[in-house]
């Protein structure tokens, strides 16, 4: 059997920003979120904020962030943000029809309020009007003991791509 709980499914038409609330709980300590998003209006960066117990989305400078580019087009890239108020280019829109990205991401210890929340990831998207692709790693941390229940998804341009994305707990069963 499975240690992956589906917690979780949001889809999105025409949205520049999703929350998804009330996700996070005691019962598990790992989750895992795969997204894909398509048909943007424009070119445009996901990115990630925590929301927490009260509702409010954390948008405080305590997100740290890292990752590797990995492109068709170029050179490999090193990417990194310290102290920034969310998770930035978790992958992109893009406004081409069936163009788009997608990303998994693992969130630790959301709903702790004795340990920040650590997160890991890897997109891949396409973009059909240079013709290449990008592959990208990442990690990242967010440095406060608040108990999150939930995540908000946004991009930087306001762009509007349909979203589809699921919520999974890694239960560790003995």
């Amino acid at each position: 059997m499975s240690n992956l709980r589906l917690i979780n499914e949001t889809s999105a038409t025409n949205s520049s920003q999703v929350n998804i609330t009330n996700i996070f709980s005691a019962d598990f300590d790992i989750y895992k979120f795969t997204v894909l998003v398509d048909e943007g209006t424009q070119n445009d960066n996901i990115n990630a904020r925590l929301i927490n117990a009260s509702g409010s989305v954390v948008s405080t400078s305590t997100y740290d962030w890292a990752g590797l580019d990995m492109n068709s087009y170029t050179t490999f890239n090193e990417v990194r943000f310290t102290n920034t108020s969310y998770f930035p280019n978790l992958t992109q829109a893009d406004l081409q029809t069936d163009d788009g990205g997608n990303f998994v991401m693992y969130l630790f210890n959301p709903f702790s309020s004795s340990s920040y929340t650590f997160m890991l990831g890897q997109s891949s998207q396409h973009f059909s009007s240079a013709n290449y692709y990008r592959a990208r790693k990442y990690i990242g941390v967010e440095k406060s003991t608040n108990s999150m229940t939930g995540l908000n998804f946004w991009l930087n341009n306001n762009g509007t791509p349909d979203w589809e994305i699921k919520t999974y707990g890694l239960r560790v069963d003995s």
